[in-house]
């Protein structure tokens, strides 16, 4: 079916990992608001900093885990099979934390990571009871950060948003289609994905 095939499509380009290397691309387009800006080499070793360390490296290290059994396949349906790699990310994110803040670059830059790490965090303490939907959590997330950040700065991200938005419906509507996840799995992805991004306007 079509649907099913756009769908997964979906599901593979707004995998919850790529959402640390889009907002910083997102920050880069809008570093003229910031009070410390920095140029374009300076943004190609963050960008490489963090697209290495919070897709790259954890998606290698997934690919690791199905090969040796840890878990039966990269979509995790089990919720026993999310423990080990949401802690590789947790790690991973952490890691990519320290060396970005160690760059001594605006700070705002470590807040998307913040907002990753914490997301990260809980769900990783959710998922032992609960099969939260980690695509609904991470898209909801994103959504209320580009929100904090246009009030914050005073940004018109309107058109942003609302692109976000449909994408949020889109990929939440996705996980159902492909019996990945049930109604109540998504909801409680999307609340506390987008309670959890609302923490930027306390953050900054």
């Amino acid at each position: 079916m079509l649907e099913k095939a756009i769908a997964k499509s979906l599901s593979v380009l707004l995998h919850p990992l790529v959402y640390p290397s889009l907002g910083f691309l997102l920050l880069f387009f809008f570093d003229n608001h910031f009070i410390v800006q920095i140029n374009d080499q300076a943004k190609t070793l963050v960008f490489g900093i963090v697209f290495i360390n919070t897709f790259l490296l954890p998606a290698l290290s997934f690919l690791m885990l199905k090969r040796h059994g840890f878990v039966a396949s990269l979509g995790m349906e089990k919720k026993e099979e999310r423990t080990y790699p949401l802690m590789i990310s947790f790690v991973f994110y952490m890691i990519t934390w320290y060396l970005v803040n160690r760059l001594q670059i605006s700070p705002i830059y470590n807040l998307i990571l913040a907002v990753s790490i914490l997301v990260n965090f809980a769900a990783l303490l959710i998922t032992p009871f609960f099969k939260i939907s980690l695509h609904s959590l991470g898209a909801a997330a994103f959504s209320a950060a580009i929100l904090s950040f246009g009030f914050v700065f005073q940004i018109n991200i309107t058109l942003l948003f609302s692109v976000s938005l449909l994408l949020t419906g889109l990929i939440a509507t996705s996980r159902m289609l492909l019996k990945a996840h049930t109604l109540d799995e998504v909801l409680v992805g999307l609340v506390l994905g987008f309670t959890l991004g609302l923490f930027v306007l306390i953050l900054v």
